[in-house]
Order: C-alpha cells, then sequence, then structure tokens
C-alpha cells in the first residue's frame, strides 16, 4: 500500500507540473528559444525555438538492475541544473542529481551528485567551435567510507551543423562534443580510481530541433571493460514542458556506486525552457 501510495503521489505532482506549466496555444506559434547556447546564438542562428538544453532538468520513474546495496529495481531521479552569466563569455552552472529510493520504508535518498563549475564559453563563428574549457567539481557530500569527490580541468570543443533546408531524421541541427579532462589530484576520498570506470573523456552526440532532443553520451574507463553510454530524449508538449526518456548503462550513474555497474531505463518529465 505505501508502494502505491508513493507511485500515486509521483504521477499527482507530475500531472501538477503538466498543468501549471503547460501553456495555451499550438508549440509552434510563438515559442521561445531554450538552446544551452542562446546567449551565443551562432549555433542556431536564424532559428528561436531549439530544444538543446545545456544538462535537463527533469524528474523520472526508473527500474532495471538491483540495486548494489539495497538490491531494489525501482527508483525516482530528478537532475536539477541552472547556468548563469557571469561576464561573457564567463559561465557558471549548478547540477544536482539524485537518487531517490521510493521502494524502502523511509523512501531515503540513496545519493546525491552535487556538481558546480566554471567555464569559458567561446562560440566562435567557424562550423568547428572552440566551445568550453572549464573546472569543475563533483561530489556527494557524505563522510566516511562513502564519501565521493573530484575535482577536474576540461575542454570540450564541438562540431555544429545546422541543416539549411529540411531535416536529418527529423532534427534541424546536428552536434558533437568531445570532452575530455584531467583529474587534479589531491584528497582522493573514496574513490582514487575514479578513471578507471569514468576515464578521462566524453563523447556526444546529439540531434535537435523545435520539438525533439535526441543526445547519446559515451564515456570509457581506463580499464578495458568499464565505461557507460546514456541515451536521452526529449519530446516537447507545451513552451516549458517535454516528456523525458533516459536508458543508461555501464558504471557510474550514482557518485557513490561509481565502480559498480547497472542497466536502466526511466521516463517522466523535463523542462525545456
Amino acid at each position: 500500500m505505501r508502494l502505491r501510495s508513493r507511485y500515486l503521489i509521483f504521477a499527482l505532482l507530475s500531472l501538477v507540473a503538466i498543468a501549471i506549466t503547460a501553456e495555451a496555444g499550438d508549440i509552434s506559434n510563438g515559442a521561445s528559444a531554450i538552446s544551452a547556447n542562446r546567449d551565443s546564438s551562432d549555433d542556431i542562428k536564424g532559428k528561436t525555438s531549439e530544444l538543446n538544453p545545456y544538462k535537463p532538468t527533469y524528474i523520472i520513474l526508473q527500474a532495471g538492475t538491483p540495486d548494489p546495496r539495497s538490491k531494489n529495481i525501482i527508483f525516482t531521479k530528478f537532475q536539477i541544473n541552472i547556468k548563469l552569466p557571469v561576464a561573457e563569455p564567463l559561465f557558471f552552472a549548478y547540477t544536482l542529481k539524485t537518487l531517490w529510493d521510493i521502494t524502502e520504508d523511509s523512501a531515503p535518498f540513496k545519493d546525491y551528485s552535487h556538481n558546480p563549475e566554471f567555464f569559458l564559453d567561446i562560440d566562435n563563428s567557424n562550423v568547428l567551435k572552440i566551445g568550453q574549457i572549464g573546472v569543475e567539481h563533483e561530489s556527494n557530500g557524505k563522510s566516511g567510507e562513502d564519501s565521493r569527490s573530484w575535482n577536474r580541468v576540461y575542454w570540450e570543443p564541438r562540431f555544429v551543423y545546422n541543416r539549411p533546408a529540411g531535416k536529418i531524421l527529423g532534427f534541424d541541427t546536428v552536434a558533437v562534443h568531445l570532452k575530455g579532462w584531467y583529474k587534479i589530484e589531491g584528497d582522493q576520498s573514496g574513490n582514487p580510481d575514479i578513471l578507471d570506470y569514468y576515464g578521462n573523456g566524453e563523447l556526444a552526440i546529439k540531434l535537435y530541433s523545435e520539438r525533439d532532443y535526441l543526445a547519446v553520451k559515451a564515456r570509457k574507463g581506463l580499464k578495458k571493460a568499464y565505461g557507460n553510454i546514456q541515451v536521452e530524449f526529449i519530446h516537447r508538449i507545451s513552451e516549458s514542458l517535454g516528456i523525458y526518456a533516459q536508458f543508461w548503462d555501464g558504471y557510474g550513474e550514482s557518485l557513490l556506486d561509481y565502480n559498480k555497474g547497472t542497466t536502466r531505463y526511466g521516463i517522466g518529465f523535463a523542462l525545456t525552457k
């Protein structure tokens, strides 16, 4: 009965979110720009409503591999992201990602990931962008043997192709991001071998248009068998809200269990503005 009640609460909250954020009228008539690069508009020149979030803000109900600790298979997962200009082209961003174990009696939050960062976003007019150069921190705020944290500097150039006429598989724009990082040595917390599972970089391929966003991201750990792939899709249903789906396979879905492999599927809602 408790579990059913939590599912009902989750569903009701989702419906409330739709009711609050849904806008009158068709999305194609007056949708606002929601690109993460809207302050650097060369990527979407001539367009006003590309769906290209920096890091999506979403909430999903997911299932899949039993959790390494609780053995539960159903979780609620949500992510909140803000991106703020400091002084062009310098930005600050903060991302909170949480796994919520709604099937436990007390419904505890299993893990948090706090990820603040400062970066330069150099959006030169060429198809090949200099992209982002920054420094970021990631930690889970725990103490003792469950403490996880690391710092890194990174460079993320990107290739962006805007199709002048027609669409590619229904999308207007194709972008390829290649993010490479260097781990700053220091307090190793409980994850001195994190690069074995996260590697030194991430490849992302993104397709987006006014209503749809599809991203495939992959990392390869320094050890042969480790790495991960994430696929996420957003279909906009109003100016401010979209249906969000996510697939994850590999290591590092949570910072707490960065060295445990999981396969999970989830669906829910994402903000699109």
